[in-house]
């Protein structure tokens, strides 16, 4: 894997909302704050200690910024019904479940989600068929079936995230 620069200039911000988690594979690690911060905290929890993992540690590796709405341009909380409130401090959690159920509910019927969620369903099926064959007539070339069994769990949960910030 590529050591992750630290300059902040050299990060593309918000790459990590495109991000499928498969780090070990991503030619942007370089790029990445979220690899950086993982790679940071890895380091950090070498020894066994668990430092990494404190809130502290990784609020430490964020950069200060003046302006916290910076990349949020257009968006105006108080605008929002879902985080509408009667003070500044409160935000109401029924009102803000509710509101995402049903965001939720939804995104869960939009037709390209429900049929990622058959091509899962379908591809998970053909998986186990897989293994079975594979048991009987050998190793086969397995780069394919990495690549298939990681991809297939990504395309749904992208859909999903991209159509309820639709809602």
């Amino acid at each position: 894997m590529a050591t992750p620069r630290r300059e902040e200039g050299d990060f593309v911000e918000g790459i990590f909302n495109y991000c499928d988690r498969w780090c070990e594979r991503c030619p942007m690690t370089t790029r990445c704050r979220q690899y950086a911060m993982e790679c940071a905290r890895d380091a950090m929890n070498a020894d066994g200690s668990g430092e990494g993992d404190s809130a502290e540690f990784m609020s430490a590796l964020m950069p200060e910024r003046e302006d916290e709405s910076e990349g949020f341009e257009g968006w105006n909380p108080g605008e929002s019904d879902v985080f509408a409130s009667d003070t500044d401090d409160e935000v109401d959690l029924e009102e803000y479940l509710r509101e995402r159920r049903k965001i939720d509910s939804k995104t869960e019927a939009t037709l390209c989600v429900v049929l990622a969620g058959r091509y899962l369903k379908d591809t998970r099926r053909w998986m186990r068929e897989w293994e079975i064959l594979v048991e009987k007539i050998g190793e086969p070339a397995l780069e394919p079936i990495a690549i298939i069994n990681w991809y297939c769990y990504q395309i749904s949960v992208k859909l999903k995230r991209a159509i309820s910030s639709k809602f």
